[in-house]
């Protein structure tokens, strides 16, 4: 029996445990024996584990600091802290991933993310093949040092790279290193699961909203790479013209200091324009199809470029979406056609997108099948999952 060892990186479950989840299913389907190592708290993982997959507990913080939302300056004090936390984490988590797969003895290390790109580099050196999943961008840092170096290792060290859409393959590729290695496969949707008959009066109830106010939603709670003081300057102007419309703003908060900060800039906005009945900020919520469904709008505000699951997520219930113009938005969404755009972080542009989405219903409408026949187009879970287990038998049946 072929033997996977597939590393985790997500504590919580966000975009990645969605996307594992479908992976995981198809692999003990196939007949694959399964050792997950996770950060993930018991409670978390104990679905796993009633499906027959040895759950392993992370015990070592073994994150690398050289993804996109790691914002610090290389020559700041913070920013020195930061890379010499990374040189040490890769090299105890490289002793560390030795360990784990010595003793799980696998045929394959399938690694979720690159920021724990240790587990390839480990299998490299005891000749197991691995793969990893690259699902958002590289740090940005001030050189590119870092990027080159991180490309570097993960060409030299994986069989196959599977890049979530052409931007997360480029940044690889741009450096004209076996292409060949780098293959695009689309993050994993069941529209099925999406199109529901949910009772939306109930759901508002439950979420204390009138059932006759129109809900904005946006998923990815406050954070400053997602943009939510720009969308909330926007709904600002927005409550102005439409008096019956809330904003709900659910997604995990992030407890840093540049957080906190960001946080108080938010609340602030709030308060200034008085929205404090109208704005809903809620934490991390499993209930996300319920969200979409009591949703009029659903909203993607980052101004940092990255894949945003939200969207397609909208897109599978009919949804509208709004979005704002990042090279991830603008590889998929098509301004009128599937989504109404917009320059990132720009509040008044996210505001007349808004109004006219809320006013015209013809085009409302029009968006909202455009973007439900787009996931079915390249989000498609058979499809995409297909590929990617016939990559993965190709591996370990040579």
């Amino acid at each position: 029996m072929n033997r996977v060892l597939f590393v985790d990186n997500d504590s919580k479950s966000f975009g990645p445990t969605i996307s594992m989840n479908y992976i995981l299913s198809e692999l003990n389907n196939q007949g694959f024996e399964i050792t997950l190592l996770t950060p993930k708290t018991e409670s978390l993982t104990q679905e796993y584990s009633e499906a027959g997959i040895r759950v392993i507990h992370l015990q070592k913080e073994l994150y690398l600091s050289l993804h996109f939302t790691n914002i610090f300056k290389f020559y700041t004090l913070k920013g020195l802290f930061f890379y010499l936390q990374t040189i040490l984490r890769f090299v105890t988590g490289t002793i560390y991933a030795t360990k784990i797969i010595r003793d799980v003895k696998p045929n394959l290390v399938y690694v979720n993310e690159y920021v724990f790109v240790q587990f390839a580099i480990a299998a490299k050196i005891l000749n197991i093949p691995a793969v990893t999943h690259i699902r958002s961008p590289f740090i940005k840092g001030s050189f590119g040092v870092r990027r080159k170096i991180l490309s570097r290792i993960l060409l030299m060290s994986n069989l196959k790279i599977f890049a979530i859409t052409n931007c997360e393959a480029e940044q690889i590729s741009s450096f004209h290193y076996d292409k060949k290695k780098i293959i695009v496969i689309r993050e994993f949707l069941n529209t099925d699961n999406f199109l529901t008959n949910s009772d939306t009066e109930k759901i508002k109830c439950e979420f204390a909203i009138p059932p006759n106010e129109k809900v904005l939603l946006m998923l990815g709670g406050v954070d400053q790479t997602k943009g939510t003081a720009t969308l909330i300057e926007s709904f600002a102007l927005l409550k102005k013209n439409f008096k019956n419309v809330q904003l709900i703003v659910a997604g995990h908060q992030t407890k840093t200091r540049t957080n906190e900060q960001y946080w108080k800039l938010c609340q602030n906005i709030i308060l200034k324009n008085n929205l404090t009945e109208s704005v809903k900020i809620i934490p991390f919520c499993t209930r996300v199809v319920e969200l979409i469904a009591i949703a009029d709008v659903i909203i993607s505000s980052s101004i940092s470029s990255h894949f945003s699951r939200p969207m397609i997520e909208a897109w599978a219930q009919k949804k509208p979406v709004v979005i704002s113009q990042t090279r991830h938005a603008l590889e998929f969404a098509v301004h009128g056609i599937n989504a109404m755009t917009y320059p990132a972080n720009d509040s008044l542009g996210l505001y007349e997108q808004l109004k006219l989405i809320l006013t015209d219903t013809e085009l409302r409408e029009q968006i909202s099948l455009g973007g439900y026949r787009t996931a079915q187009k390249y989000f498609n879970s058979n499809n995409n999952i297909s590929l990617l287990i016939k990559v993965i038998k190709s591996i370990v049946e040579v």
